[in-house]
């Protein structure tokens, strides 16, 4: 006697979506008379078995077929249509002046460290952005020295002129277009 025959389609069932990486196990509900199945991914023959271990990393739209068969019979294909969404995982960081805040997606943030926001994609999938801010500048004066110039000179410092003595204090903008102080004195020699 052979292997009855096969007048079933074969009944895959699974997630409508999978996160790139993620893998799911298809397994054809139970036909008595099929010994084994043919599997087919978006058309692309794969090995026989009675499940499909399937993940992929691609993004997109993937259709897995199924067909049910033993030594004398084929039965008919089934399929099941899934898409392959992304998950991903994004570094960003944010330098801002001392004293400031910096700026993330409308949100202030005022005190410098690492923090993680977790989305989920338009799919469905774990999406993670981590930003770091980095402050510039510190709020301590600089100190640059002792200067001096003969009386009735001039002494320039960052396209300022000084031609009196004294003490002086100045908050320039650095090449991070951050406040930058500097401290200085000034001796007119007679």
């Amino acid at each position: 006697t052979g292997a009855s025959d096969i007048d079933e389609q074969a009944v895959l069932t699974g997630p409508d979506v999978l996160c790139d990486g993620e893998e799911h196990v298809f397994v054809p509900e139970v036909i008595d008379q099929a010994s084994n199945y043919t599997w087919t991914i978006n058309g692309e023959e794969q090995d026989e078995g009675l499940e499909l271990n399937f993940s992929e990393e691609d993004l997109g739209s993937y259709t897995i077929c199924a067909t049910p068969f033993n030594y004398c019979s084929v039965g008919l294909e089934g399929c099941f249509t899934l898409n392959v969404g992304e998950s991903y995982e994004e570094y960003y960081l944010i330098q801002a002046c001392y004293e400031n805040c910096a700026e993330f997606e409308g949100q202030l943030y005022c005190n410098d460290g690492v923090r993680d926001f977790e989305y989920i994609t338009e799919l469905g999938c774990d999406s993670i952005i981590i930003i770091e801010i980095e402050w510039y500048n510190s709020d301590d004066e600089i100190y640059i020295g002792e200067f001096s110039i003969c009386d009735g000179e001039t002494f320039e410092y960052e396209n300022y002129d000084f031609n009196e003595a004294g003490t002086y204090h100045l908050t320039l903008e650095d090449s991070h277009e951050c406040d930058s102080f500097v401290e200085f004195d000034l001796i007119i020699i007679d």
